[in-house]
């Protein structure tokens, strides 16, 4: 694992503890296309090893169902792959949001691969009966100190950078800084962009250590504040575009933020 200073990455060759996106639509889908993208899901499912299936019920008091005389209808399905007890991958299919998480993630290509296997047919039978409100990419970053509470945090993150807030920086104390902002991706859609950095102490192996965990996220939305509504439905084609352009942006935030020892460690160029 590359050390450098007294910090290292989570991983060997790179600092993403989690990786997801998410398609949330306008309104919930149907029973008829809910149950037909599900049809779709759990075979391919069990092909990727994501064999631990649950449905996700709302969370009505049974009273309240009995009072109504009604049961809680099914509103989404969980699918889980385990990797030497614990989640490897995770995915959820709502009625109104489709969501991939990967906890061992590699390299781009291999992760937007298995997301699209998994849920390429469900989104195209979801925007058959509701329009895409906002496509989310995300990663969270995580860096150890080696020296517990006296790890330099200006060894990972860069004290200058414009993506922390005037006064939020510490070096030795925790801290935490949230920043948030639209960019006009063309004339259908805006990203919003937010950046949350916080630096804490954890008990990790029996000993305290310091970690510095980045969450950057972006949230490509449709027709909103102004923006004229995409007349077809959002394909994968589109949603794909959306993926790449916001991985690509993902990673700029993050070599913005990261000392260049940090960004080296992880090779980030």
């Amino acid at each position: 694992m590359p050390q450098f200073g007294s910090w290292k990455p989570i991983h060997d060759t790179h600092a993403i503890q989690l990786a997801a996106i998410t398609v949330t639509l306008n309104e919930p889908v149907g029973d008829l296309t809910f149950r037909k993208a599900l049809n779709n899901v759990n075979p391919i499912a069990v092909e990727l090893g994501l064999t631990e299936h649950a449905p996700i019920n709302p969370q009505l008091p049974p009273q309240i169902q009995q009072f109504l005389n009604v049961s809680s209808p099914m509103q989404g399905m969980s699918y889980v792959r385990q990797s030497d007890g614990r989640i490897g991958e995770r995915a959820f299919i709502n009625r109104e949001s489709l969501r991939f998480e990967d906890f061992e993630y590699i390299r781009w290509s291999p992760f937007k691969a298995r997301a699209q296997k998994l849920l390429g047919d469900a989104v195209s039978e979801f925007t058959g009966g509701s329009s895409v409100n906002n496509i989310s990419s995300e990663y969270t970053d995580v860096f150890i100190g080696l020296v517990g509470d006296q790890s330099d945090v200006s060894e990972v993150v860069n004290a200058n950078s414009p993506l922390i807030a005037a006064g939020a920086f510490h070096s030795k104390a925790s801290w935490h800084c949230h920043m948030g902002w639209f960019e006009p991706i063309d004339e259908h859609c805006r990203r919003l962009v937010n950046v949350n950095i916080d630096v804490a102490d954890n008990l990790l192996e029996e000993k305290i250590n310091r970690q510095v965990r980045i969450k950057t996220q972006t949230f490509d939305q449709f027709g909103q504040d102004g923006y004229a509504e995409y007349s077809n439905n959002v394909s994968w084609e589109r949603l794909s575009y959306h993926l790449d352009s916001s991985h690509d942006r993902l990673k700029s935030l993050l070599r913005d933020i990261l000392s260049p020892e940090a960004a080296l460690a992880i090779s980030l160029p």
